[in-house]
Formats: structure tokens, C-alpha cells, sequence
């Protein structure tokens, strides 16, 4: 280690030595966490740790062992504005702002039923599409001095439509990677593998179906999706 085939510069005695001694004093081998099945977390028979369900049990072990406790519940209109702005990155309107105050008084079971009402809306795909889109490096434009647009918009709408249709995580990212391979592939397939062209662009490439490529990716109408308008 590290296997001659590598050229890399091989552990010198001292550093072999050490090892040793780290295997002598009992260190256990783990593989890679990525390789590891993640497995169900264990939960002590009505141990709530101070909170009221399985999740509360995990923060507030962390709690108790900081010293710390759960904050009292929010008011009923700061606790919508809080989840509303979560969910869809957006406040509340001011008439779902009074009917929730009004109805929370009376009934608790209104905070669950405006979460279904933001998880329901377009407004929660497009909150959540941020983050994905950030990730992958979307942009309407190819990023080098020129700047020019590129059609890349019915991935963006894709994504969005992604999240407010709860598609599995595995179908996911498959269809972004490979979309293309699958058997049959969809339109929407297809499209999807526009993640693979979020980089940056040149149409200086020396393979000249490189630049048709790059410059079929300029070619297009404005975007008429839900955020154009």
C-alpha cells in the first residue's frame, strides 16, 4: 500500500511500523460509509427526550447533552410565516395568515393541513428545484465572455416538475444521467439529460460537431416557464 502500479512513493518503515501498532491496539476496519446500507435507527421504547415524536428523541439527546432545551412552541402566525417561507421560500398570504390564526385557536390539526396545502402547491417544486438547480450550475446563458443564451430552460421545468411529482430519488438522478439510454426514453426522459449540459460552453471547439452541438444549445425560443413570467 499503495500498490506499486500507482508510482506512488511507498510507505517508508516508520509509517508501516505505525500501522501496525493501530492494528496491535485493536482499531476496527470499517468500509467506506458509502458502501454501507443504511440501517433503521433504534428508539427506546416511549423516549421522546423531551419532544413529541421520533425525531424530537434525536435532537433533544443532543440537547439534554449540550445543556440546552426545546424552544416553546411559536405563535400560530409566526409558525406558518416560518413554514410558508420553508416550503415555497415565499410568505404567507394575508388571508391564509388570518384563517390559520383563527382556526388554530380552535383546532391544531390546521397547522397539518396548511403543510399539505404548501407540499400540494407548484410553489414547493420551485422552492425546492433552488437548491438542485444551484448544484448543478443551471443558467440560461453559456457562461464564457460571450455570454450567449442557450436553450436550457425544459430542464429546469423538468426539475421542478420532478419535485412536485415526489419522483423517487434513484429515478432521479438516473434520468439526468442517463435518460438518453434507457429503453424507449420519453420526451421528458430526454430532456432530462440536459443536466449534462449545464457546464460551461465554447463554440471555439476544434471538433466541429462539438461547436453544432454547442451552438444547438443557443438555438430556441424565450422561456414561457412558470418563473418568465
Amino acid at each position: 500500500m499503495p500498490p506499486p502500479s500507482s508510482h506512488k512513493q511507498p510507505l517508508s518503515p516508520a509509517q508501516a511500523e505505525l500501522i501496525k501498532k493501530w492494528i496491535e491496539q485493536g482499531v476496527k476496519y470499517e468500509g467506506h460509509w458509502a458502501y454501507t446500507a443504511p440501517g433503521k435507527s433504534v428508539i427506546p421504547a416511549g423516549a421522546t427526550a423531551g419532544g413529541e415524536n421520533a425525531i424530537d428523541y434525536f435532537i433533544g439527546k443532543v440537547l439534554y447533552k449540550n445543556s440546552l432545551h426545546f424552544s416553546p412552541p411559536a405563535e400560530p402566525g409566526k409558525l406558518l410565516r416560518r413554514v410558508t417561507l420553508d416550503l415555497t421560500g415565499l410568505p404567507p398570504k394575508l388571508h391564509e395568515l388570518n384563517n390559520f390564526v383563527e382556526n388554530e385557536e380552535i383546532d391544531n390539526s390546521a397547522y397539518e393541513s396548511a403543510v399539505d396545502r404548501l407540499l400540494a402547491s407548484r410553489q414547493f417544486g420551485e422552492r425546492m428545484a433552488m437548491d438542485w438547480l444551484d448544484a448543478a450550475r443551471y443558467a440560461d446563458t453559456n457562461g464564457y465572455q460571450g455570454d450567449a443564451y442557450r436553450m436550457n430552460w425544459p430542464w429546469r421545468d423538468w426539475v421542478v416538475k420532478a419535485f412536485n411529482d415526489n419522483m423517487p430519488f434513484d429515478q432521479f438522478t438516473i434520468e439526468q444521467l442517463a435518460g438518453d439510454l434507457l429503453e424507449k426514453p420519453s420526451d421528458d426522459q430526454l430532456i432530462a439529460t440536459a443536466f449534462n449540459r449545464n457546464h460551461m460552453l465554447t463554440d471555439a471547439a476544434s471538433d466541429p460537431m462539438q461547436r453544432h452541438r454547442s451552438a444547438e444549445c443557443c438555438v430556441g425560443q424565450r422561456p414561457q416557464g412558470p418563473w418568465d413570467a
